[in-house]
């Protein structure tokens, strides 16, 4: 069964970006197509069930558990100049480069100077969210904070050094997780683990908050997704909502990298 999942997959992936190459009517479809296979195959599809209707892209592979985050393509607001993080760069790639070094810093190449102190908020955390897409090579910084790198080949917004666009729904991609609530917690359908069995002691009052949040809004056919920024997402017919900020402490060990 699993090996006719994996063949229908590839076929709907190939449709899907012949589709977007040739931007022909059927990258939409297959898509939508893609998503009902890992809810198959998840066991979250339910015979009948109506499917979510928001069109969500493959991203670039996970290099731990070689399946792809799904990148939510949002439409910006009016007069945004920038699109959503983890859309593709929209503009010229500007000429400040900078590097992660391996003490999970980020250095101007030119000056060699620390970005810290331009960062706003946790410095580790937004080099987490902005290397978490595994982008290749060095990464670059425009005038207003914005940060872009390649991942797969593409030029993506990653990010800012800045406080981030209060107006994203959900930023950066989704992980490759599925969850569900049973019994009032919070479930990795993969491992069957609940989210407050999971996390640190100090962290377990959080978890409860965050179980209780997603558990007031699922509804049957409801997916739960979470992105590579820790955005909690309640996704049915009617679209896509955040529930929720988590950060890898008071998330599933290992979810967001």
């Amino acid at each position: 069964m699993s090996r006719r999942y994996c063949s229908l997959r590839e076929a709907a992936e190939y449709l899907r970006d012949f589709g977007t190459r040739a931007s022909m009517g059927v990258a939409v479809p297959a898509i939508r197509m893609i998503k009902r296979i890992d809810r198959i195959k998840s066991g979250q599809h339910q015979p009948g069930q109506t499917q979510v209707s928001s069109t969500l892209q493959d991203a670039p592979m996970d290099a731990d558990s070689g399946e792809p985050p799904t990148e939510i393509p949002l439409e910006p607001v009016a007069n945004e100049p920038r699109p959503p993080i983890g859309s593709l760069w929209r503009g010229g790639i500007p000429a400040r480069r900078v590097k992660v070094t391996r003490t999970r810093d980020v250095v101007d190449i030119a000056t060699g100077a620390s970005l810290r102190q331009e960062i706003s908020g946790d410095p580790g955390e937004k080099i987490r969210q902005w290397t978490s897409a595994r982008p290749m090579g060095e990464l670059w910084v425009d005038a207003d904070g914005a940060v872009g790198g390649f991942v797969e080949g593409q030029e993506r917004l990653l990010g800012y050094t800045g406080e981030d666009p209060e107006s994203e729904t959900a930023r950066g991609f989704l992980v490759k997780r599925f969850y569900d609530i049973r019994d009032g917690k919070l479930i990795d359908i993969d491992s069957g683990s609940a989210l407050r069995d999971t996390v640190r002691p100090i962290c377990a009052e959080r978890a409860r908050e965050i179980e209780d949040a997603v558990a007031g809004v699922m509804e049957p056919g409801g997916t739960i997704r979470v992105t590579n920024y820790g955005d909690v997402l309640y996704l049915d017919e009617t679209g896509t909502s955040r529930i929720a900020a988590v950060t890898p402490e008071t998330w599933f060990p290992g979810h967001l990298g």
